[in-house]
């Protein structure tokens, strides 16, 4: 047995127009001489074996129609919807909840879009319509609906059935049990909510009720006053006392004043005054005109006998000047009788200083009066305060529930008329059809793959077939 050398091999598959002759054992042997096929293209490799690609995509084709032909068909039913991202409000005090700002749209949310995934993959949806749809249980359903979003953020629900009918109402009770799920579960909130606003209600009432007794009941125990008008009069009469009391202070400053001035008047003015009187010659003057003219004598005696610087002379003179002083201190005429009467002014100014002490008592009086009325003005006035303060107490607490009151009715009226709406938040713009044709399996699609893998396959065995042949002519024994 002989083989060629790798190169030689090599060389003889590039140029098979070579021809080479093995010899056994050292000797030549001209009949086994061997041609090595010249190596084809690609195209003329399969142009030679196009019998085995034809063969191999006809029994494809014909098993995928028969495979197709023998499968069960199955139909799709499908429905698209979504939840508005602009709520839908309803309001029965304002406009502005009720006219719509733009169009309702899908929401673009990705966490709510999960959330409506959720509950259409629910188990508790799924058991819902398996009740409705005879001969489809849970398992059925969980198998052959699908769902999801599409690029629209709308949310598609898929329903497969071999019935077509049947997916179409597969569809459909999934389609309504999304919405009553939906609707369900906001009008149960609602009813909740309109359950706890009656009860608010209820006892609002109660509320109301109590506090307007005790109103009824706290104007019968202070007389049923109106306490503003009350409140009124007794600060215009504190305000009067006030003002009397400040003109009486100021009465009774002003007549201790008065009276300080008419008693330096009457301090300076006489009693009485003289009406008549007599005048006669003032005896002292007299006696001592005596007394002057025997001093002269005695003087006129000593000059006869010593000089004027004798100390004799000297005192005789300085008697003389005292005799003249006395005398020119003393008056000629001396008052003799009088008669006297009572001053008018001294007595006016006397009458007055009286009638100014009596006033100032009654100015004190009447402030003390008055300072004791405004004591008790005042203590009624802080009294009337208190208890207005207290009856507006009981009035802001009344307006309060009445207030919360009516929010609670209005509130409860509002999800009345919710609750009376036939509307869904559910927004279908695909409803569900009954197909015409089947879904899968679709016959020119099998019968396309299944042709394009038989020429596959065939183009793969023509390689496989060619690489045997070529190795089994290579190799020589």
């Amino acid at each position: 047995m002989w083989r060629l050398w790798p190169k030689t091999r090599y060389k003889a598959l590039r140029e098979p127009s070579i021809l080479y002759t093995s010899s056994f054992l050292g000797g030549d042997s001209p009949n086994r001489t061997h041609r090595i096929n010249k190596v084809k293209g690609p195209f003329l490799l399969f142009y030679e074996h196009i019998y085995v690609i034809a063969v191999v995509t006809a029994v494809s084709v014909v098993a995928a129609f028969f495979v197709t032909a023998s499968m069960e068909p199955a139909y799709r039913s499908q429905a698209r919807c979504y939840v508005a991202a602009q709520s839908n409000t309803v309001s029965l005090t304002t406009e502005e909840g009720n006219i719509p700002t733009s169009p309702l749209l899908p929401t673009p949310n990705a966490d709510f879009q999960d959330s409506m995934l959720g509950i259409l993959q629910g188990a508790d949806t799924r058991a819902l319509v398996a009740t409705r749809i005879e001969g489809r249980d849970s398992k059925w359903l969980e198998k052959n609906v699908e769902f999801g979003i599409d690029r629209f953020n709308l949310v598609v629900i898929s329903a497969f059935d071999p019935d077509s009918k049947m997916a179409l109402l597969m569809a459909n009770e999934y389609l309504r049990a999304f919405q009553e799920k939906l609707d369900v579960t906001t009008r149960d909130q609602a009813r909740e909510r309109r359950t706890t606003f009656a009860t608010g209600i209820k006892k609002a009432d109660i509320t109301l009720q109590d506090q307007q007794n005790q109103r009824v009941a706290f104007l019968r125990a202070n007389g049923s006053i109106d306490f503003d008008a009350e409140l009124n009069e007794v600060g215009t009469r504190q305000s009067q006392l006030e003002s009397n009391l400040i003109q009486f202070a100021t009465s009774i400053a002003t007549a201790a004043s008065r009276k300080v001035e008419l008693a330096k008047q009457i301090e300076v003015r006489p009693s009485t005054i003289e009406s008549a009187s007599t005048t006669v010659n003032n005896p002292a003057a007299e006696q001592l005109q005596r007394n002057l003219g025997e001093v002269k004598r005695e003087l006129a005696s000593l000059r006869l006998t010593y000089m004027d610087e004798h100390p004799l002379i000297l005192a005789k003179l300085q008697d003389v000047a005292v005799l003249e002083a006395e005398i020119a201190s003393e008056d000629a005429r001396i008052l003799g009788t009088t008669t006297t009467t009572l001053d008018a002014l001294s007595n006016d100014l006397e009458s007055q200083l009286l009638n100014l002490e009596l006033d100032e008592k009654g100015f004190v009086i009447k402030q003390q009066m008055a300072e004791a009325e405004l004591a008790i003005v005042k203590e009624r006035r802080l009294e009337l305060s208190l208890k207005k303060a207290e009856l507006d107490a009981l009035d802001a607490e009344i307006r309060a529930v009445r207030t919360n009151l009516s929010n609670y009715r209005e509130r409860m009226a509002e999800l009345d008329v919710y609750m009376s709406r036939t509307s869904t938040f559910l927004q279908i713009p695909e409803l569900p059809v009954e197909a015409t044709e089947p879904y899968f399996p679709i016959l020119w699609v099998n019968l396309l793959v299944a042709g394009i893998l038989g020429i596959t396959v065939g183009v793969g065995l023509v390689i496989v077939i060619t690489n045997v042949r070529s190795y089994r002519e290579a190799v020589l024994w």
